[in-house]
């Protein structure tokens, strides 16, 4: 079984977080190292931090499920299959430490079958692409991580924790 990396550069508006761009890297073993420490021989830069504790709209949505009543009649052209859960699931996954509860209001759970969520600032990122190129690793995952880092250089301006590259991994 494979995984993916997914992550999105979220940046901070005011007292707002909002979503710039997202992006699926694919499956790359050397990367999930560098970023992670998952499935790799690759040292992380950082141990997974999980994710931010303010966070955009968009990753909420990509990293959480829905929590209903256990006695809710769900219509599924409203609410598809899979995007949601019941109270006595998220309850279970919660317990078991696959899941969190997402605020203080049990609405959302993240969701289970994602894992090793985290984040980067930009300074950390270049770092990762400076390892990542030593490696000579085939192909040019190289050039997504040099634009995500131009990306983040220009929504940072002079704040370098203005932006932050938020990620995670499903299977």
């Amino acid at each position: 079984m494979g995984a993916d990396i997914h992550g999105h550069i979220d940046y901070i508006d005011g007292d707002e977080v909002k979503n710039f761009a997202e992006f699926k890297l694919g499956r790359d073993y050397h990367l999930f190292g560098l970023l992670a420490g998952v499935r790799g021989w690759v040292k992380p830069l950082v141990e997974p931090r999980g994710l931010p504790e303010k966070n955009s709209y968009i990753v909420v949505a990509h990293t959480s499920k829905l929590v209903f009543k256990d006695s809710a009649i769900i219509y599924n052209d409203i609410f598809p299959e899979g995007e949601y859960v019941f109270n006595s699931y998220a309850e279970e996954c919660v317990a078991a430490g696959v899941s969190k509860w997402v605020g203080t209001e049990k609405i959302f759970i993240t969701d289970p079958e994602l894992h090793s969520h985290s984040y980067l600032y930009v300074d950390e990122m270049k770092i990762i692409l400076e390892r990542y190129k030593a490696l000579k690793v085939p192909g040019n995952s190289w050039m997504e991580l040099d634009g995500i880092i131009e990306v983040m250089d220009r929504l940072n301006k002079n704040d370098p924790k203005k932006s932050r590259f938020v990620f995670w991994f499903s299977n």
